[in-house]
């Protein structure tokens, strides 16, 4: 198979018999095959000979005296490097309904055409090979109007293999709308694309990619609404004392239109208009308004028979100089909020300027919905009477979308406006999950409107809207665009949560049949109150270090990392906790410490570490009680708090923290087996008899969703040896397996000690639980999710390890093999597992493989991603660290610095692998720019591939090598990581 430029042609001075026996010669043997492509005459020839063989050819005919000239052609003619090229593309043939093999056309085959049967059903068939009947096959027809398509769907509609038909071109439809719309199908099903040449010869302008990452999915609609005002009358009256406005019933057929599992539910668009109204006059004229962190903290239920709730907006002033005015949506009596209710609803509002910021997405909507001239994916019947109602049933003023543009309609109400934002995430989001569970939003990051007066509103939408999985969920962001593409409005960072559809529906039917209990709140209220509430004649204080033990608890809690010291020691970016958790974590701490009051939320928010976050707790009243209200005619006053060592007069400038009262958790008694233990705790918590919780009754039977399962947790760790792990109660399925994960807690021999000064486990993905769950650990940066996270679906459970010791060497494990032995004690063992890591976390990730066989668990596979050997290993240069780090945290280099130690003094024993061991190969090699950062392991290709070599001598098997495009430290780059992905999933496969 020859190709351009690597064969050429030389003529010779001499006969071809006199050639051919001069390079039999031995001493001509270095020159590869050299063919006589010309015998012309006695005394000319013309060789054809690879390119690389031509100019010592030249030297030699020159040093013999023998005239030679190389000629300028691209192929060496008339040799075996013309051979035909192998086909590149299977040949299906509709004469004989079969693929091509050799010999199938000759000279009668276009006669045969014309008289025999057309086998093109037989055909179609034959091109769907048995591998794919699983992952499905695309057929692409190129012609310029779809013909076959409808034939191959019609052939393939029996079959159980999944089938999509693309066409290229449409005679009713615009050329290149038709090879765009078939063009993104295919990259979005992974097919490789040169994207650069669909742009050949029409001089495109390159502009940058958006700011943000991973956005994976998108829809974007047309709404022809027409809105008179962004704000309709629905607050009576005004509140110039601070009490909170009343909200008019006008309401009510808003909340009845949108009906959850039956039941009529507030949706979130009336919170957001409610807030906007409010907060309107406090605002000055023209300056835009943006809700931010907004929590959608318990259902507003409704009962069609009964009147609606009085309900009101509390707009409480700035505490700070961002001037950020915080609102609530509460619940109403006699004018006043009712005591022992929480918010439905709340916030914060931030009055922007004329010339404030805000993040554009580069590029505007589509043009095709800007001229919405072509056809569109779903009909508005499917959207709302088959998709959405298995989450909601929406009444006719919301069914907004119209094959995915929205429709005209009469009324004009903006809240609908601001629904569709909302709920065109939804869709998305539902429509990416199983059927048997729903996405449900449970916050807002923010909201704007970037018009200012009626006028504005006078026009035609579109929406744009995109999606990204997070653990648990999804996140979305919804943009607004005028007619003539000019941003109007955006809501980001939706938070949806993945909630099995069965326990969500049990938790409606508590909130009707509970109207006046807190849903949300309720699962740490009846804990909550006999942990913190003290009788005040009760003697002394509690120990200063209590508060500190609540707030490692409800951190915990929120992140899945269980070990205090971790918690203590780390700065929370390190922990994983990014916006979104920032709001969840929040809101806990409110939650548990009702006298936070005075304290805005974005004071808390500016806390970077525990200790942080204690300080700005001894700011308030300097020691005195915290309560809900100064008169102390709340319930909640007898919630004490002591500043310092043992009594209120202790400064809080020497004291550590605020400590609440609690009293000793209850001794357990040891006569009472764990699993009766485990089945009382259960049915207390999901309030169902004792009775019905069997040891293979499923959590979900009983109710327990996400929201449950934290007072399930707290019950759990109150008691003597019922302490679990939030990531270990999320993998249970029934109560045996809480049962059998309590059982084999100390199965490792591993101190807890020593896990917690290295490491911490996070559930990164969740997915099938019958498939081995992957374990990543950290590369040498210690972080995991900003790097592991941006992974695709793998369909099963992924773990990440990330590192948690303290900065100092000495808080550190002493050996690679002593982190190797503490991550090991943080894998459930209970199943078949599969181990990976990137580069440093590739070696300890062998060594975690090492210490679970001796222990006689079951290791399915190994995944190395571009890990260097640890055979004499010399170690990253520091020059090169310090390039690598430029621009990051400090802690990040002292991680490299750490890792690279252990790593480069770590000597690995050899042992053979009983399972597979894959290795990902990033195929390009990194050019350093600095002196003194160089490093063979990364910049030369020899030593690349002996590392290979190192790693099969250690494992002792052959391994299953993958190529990544780029270099060791782009591998999880968003360019690349889509093909790290696949190759992570081919590794999977692999393994099982």
């Amino acid at each position: 198979m020859c190709q351009p430029n690597t064969t050429g042609m030389i003529s010779v001075n001499a006969g071809a018999e006199k050639l051919r026996e001069m390079l039999s010669a031995e001493s001509w043997a270095d020159l590869g095959n050299v063919d006589a492509a010309c015998d012309n005459s006695t005394h000319d020839c013309v060789l054809s000979v690879s390119v690389s063989s031509i100019e010592p050819l030249l030297v030699r005919f020159r040093s013999l005296g023998i005239k030679a000239k190389r000629l300028d052609l691209p192929y060496g003619f008339h040799s075996p490097a013309m051979e035909p090229l192998q086909p590149q593309v299977k040949l299906g043939l509709d004469l004989t309904g079969k693929m091509y093999t050799k010999g199938d056309i000759d000279h009668t085959y276009f006669s045969s055409q014309t008289v025999s049967t057309v086998r093109f059903r037989e055909l179609v068939e034959a091109c769907i090979p048995s591998e794919c009947a699983q992952s499905g096959v695309v057929f692409l027809e190129i012609s310029p109007h779809p013909t076959l398509l409808p034939m191959i769907k019609t052939t393939t509609s029996a079959s159980n293999i999944p089938v999509v038909c693309l066409g290229t071109l449409h005679k009713q439809r615009p050329n290149w709308e038709s090879l765009a719309e078939s063009t993104a199908e295919l990259a979005r099903r992974g097919f490789p694309l040169r994207w650069n040449e669909g742009f050949d010869g029409q001089n495109p302008k390159l502009v940058d990619l958006p700011l943000y990452q991973s956005s994976q999915a998108g829809v974007g609609s047309e709404s022809k609404r027409k809105l008179k005002s962004p704000i309709s009358a629905w607050i009576d009256g005004h509140s110039d004392n601070g009490a909170p406005y009343e909200v008019s019933t006008r309401i009510t057929p808003l909340i009845e239109g949108h009906r959850v599992a039956g039941t009529c539910i507030c949706p979130a668009s009336v919170y957001i208009e409610l807030a906007l109204q409010a907060a309107s006059p406090r605002v000055e004229h023209g300056h835009r308004i943006r809700l931010e962190y907004i929590i959608f903290s318990k259902p507003l239920v409704h009962q069609m028979a009964d009147p609606l709730q009085v309900i009101g907006v509390e707009i409480q002033e700035p505490k700070n100089l961002d001037n950020a005015l915080e609102f609530r949506v509460v619940p109403l009596q006699h004018g006043g909020p009712v005591d022992g209710e929480s918010t439905f609803c709340r916030g914060t509002i931030a009055p922007r300027g004329r010339a404030g910021g805000i993040i554009i997405p580069p590029s505007g909507p589509p043009r095709h919905l800007i001229d919405p001239a072509g056809p569109c994916v779903m009909q508005r019947k499917m959207l709302y009477d088959t998709i959405f109602t298995r989450v909601v049933s929406y009444s006719p003023m919301y069914q907004t979308i119209d094959r995915l543009q929205l429709s005209h309609a009469a009324e004009k109400l903006p809240p609908v406006f601001i629904d569709t934002l909302l709920h065109a995430a939804g869709f998305l989001a539902n429509c990416s999950v199983p059927s048997s569970d729903v996405c449900i939003c449970t916050g807002v990051e923010s909201v704007e409107f970037l018009v200012q007066g009626p006028s504005a509103w006078e026009e035609t939408f579109i929406l744009q809207t995109y999606i990204t999985p997070t653990t648990g969920g999804f996140q979305g962001t919804s943009y607004a665009y005028d007619h003539q593409g000019t941003l109007v409005a955006l809501v980001q960072g939706m938070a949806f949560k993945q909630l099995p559809i069965q326990s969500f529906h049990k938790a409606l039917q508590r909130a009707i049949s509970q109207p006046s209990k807190d849903t949300f709140d309720s699962t740490l209220s009846s804990n909550r109150d006999s942990r913190l509430l003290r009788d005040q004649s009760a003697p002394g204080l509690s120990p200063p270090d209590s508060v500190t033990s609540d707030l490692v608890r409800i951190i915990g809690e929120v992140t899945g990392i269980s070990d205090a010291h971790t918690i203590a020691s780390t700065e929370f970016s390190q922990l994983g906790i990014d916006s979104l958790m920032t709001i969840e974590l929040l809101d806990r701490i409110s939650r548990e410490f009702p006298g936070l009051s005075q304290i805005s939320e974005h004071e808390l928010a500016q806390c970077d570490t525990l200790t942080a976050l204690e300080a700005i707790l001894m700011t308030v009243n300097d020691g005195e009680a915290l309560d809900d209200s100064s008169s102390g005619g709340s319930s909640r006053s007898d919630f004490v708090f002591s500043v310092g060592d043992s009594s209120p007069s202790t400064s809080p400038m020497m004291s550590k923290s605020i400590s609440p009262t609690r009293p000793a958790a209850p001794h357990s008694d040891t006569s009472i087996s764990l699993a009766q233990r485990v089945r009382q705790a259960v049915a207390d918590v999901s309030s169902v008899p004792l009775d019905s919780v069997r040891a293979d009754t499923r959590l979900e039977e009983l109710g327990l969703d996400s929201l449950l399962g934290i007072e399930l947790l707290e019950r759990l760790g109150s008691e003597d040896g019922l302490a679990i792990t939030q990531t270990k109660l999320d993998s249970c399925q029934t109560v045996q397996d809480i049962v059998g994960n309590l059982e084999s807690k100390q199965k490792l021999a591993v101190t807890g000690a020593a896990q917690a000064e290295m490491g911490s486990l996070r559930l990164l993905r969740r997915g099938s639980a019958s498939k081995a769950p992957l374990y990543l650990i950290h590369d040498g940066s210690g972080v995991c999710h900003e790097v592991y996270g941006r992974l695709g679906d793998l369909d099963r459970n992924v773990y990440s390890i990330l590192a948690t010791a303290g900065r100092n060497t000495s808080d550190g494990p002493g050996s690679l093999l002593d982190m190797a032995r503490a991550y090991a004690a943080m894998v459930d063992t209970s199943q078949p597992v599969i181990l990976g890591g990137w580069s440093f976390g590739g070696v300890v990730a062998y060594e975690i493989s090492r210490t679970l066989r001796r222990m006689d668990c079951n290791v399915s596979g190994l995944i190395l991603i571009d890990s260097p050997c640890p055979i004499n290993h010399v170690g990253l240069p520091q020059a090169l660290l310090e390039q690598v780090c430029k621009g990051k945290p400090k802690w990040v280099l002292e991680n490299f610095q750490r890792h690279t130690a252990l790593l480069r003094d770590h000597v690995p024993d050899a042992s053979q692998r009983d399972f597979p061991v894959a290795f990902l190969k990033s195929t390009a090699l990194v050019s350093a720019s600095l002196d003194g950062a160089r490093c063979a392991f990364l910049d030369n290709a020899s030593e690349r591939n002996r590392e290979i070599q190192h790693w099969e001598a250690l494992t002792g098997r052959r391994l299953t090598l993958l190529d990544i495009p780029g270099n060791h430290f782009q591998a999880f780059d968003v360019d690349i990581v889509q093909h790290t992905s696949t190759a992570v999933s081919l590794a999977l496969d692999e393994c099982e």
